[in-house]
């Protein structure tokens, strides 16, 4: 097919981009692939490009298959905690701490902790004296004097957890940790050294008791420089 001379003059326009671009129509996109050699040889270029595969049009242009609806997971009712439980759980956890220590089931309760009902009875029953949880110290004290270190946070945690328990026999008056600041000057009235000397707390190494009459039992345990 031979260009006229419109044609002609449309085309190097085309090409050199005098023409708008929301000016172009399909006439004009016609007349570029039908006779533009720049552009017929890029089409045919990206033809032979691996992976291009002919489009059925009949199945690109059918209504897509919609997707199943998702099927909804059942979320298991919530279990209402046992109360027993719950008010058994800062026991049952002093049990476990007790029952690991050997040493400390052997030096404060002579024996150790049996692993059924009968252990945490007998743990709860020396809990609820307060002159067992002064030999509790004793042997926490002397640990940490020996081994020149704080007592371990089971260790620490054992004692909170005894004067909670022997505090359940208790209305409007409390037993209490009494632990020291570092920084503080040394006081020997409400301190004891665990090392030879110093006059100022470095570090506090097992925290004091106070009971529920409000007097001070056992000193707390510092280390002093």
């Amino acid at each position: 097919m031979q260009l006229n001379v419109e044609q002609k003059r449309r085309i190097e326009r085309l090409r050199e981009g005098a023409w708008p671009a929301d000016k172009l129509g399909w006439s004009d996109l016609l007349l570029l692939l039908r006779h533009d050699p720049d552009l017929r040889s890029l089409i045919a270029e990206i033809a032979r490009q691996p992976g291009l595969e002919p489009v059925d049009m009949a199945v690109a242009s059918a209504d897509p298959v919609p997707a199943p609806a998702p099927v909804p997971v059942p979320v298991p009712a919530a279990i209402a905690p046992d109360p027993l439980r719950t008010a058994l759980s800062g026991p049952l956890r002093l049990h476990a701490l007790v029952e690991r220590d050997e040493a400390l089931c052997l030096a404060w309760l002579a024996a150790p902790l049996a692993a059924d009902g009968s252990g945490l009875t007998r743990l709860i029953a020396n809990a609820s004296h307060w002159d067992r949880i002064e030999a509790l110290w004793d042997v926490l004290a002397q640990r940490c004097k020996h081994a020149q270190r704080a007592a371990t946070p089971d260790e620490t945690a054992i004692v909170e957890e005894c004067v909670r328990i022997h505090n359940l026999l208790w209305e409007g008056r409390q037993a209490i940790t009494v632990p020291a600041t570092a920084g503080d000057g040394f006081d020997f009235g409400i301190h004891e050294r665990g090392n030879a000397a110093g006059q100022a707390v470095r570090q506090s190494w097992l925290p004091g008791l106070k009971n529920a009459a409000g007097q001070l039992r056992k000193k707390t345990l510092v280390y002093t420089v």
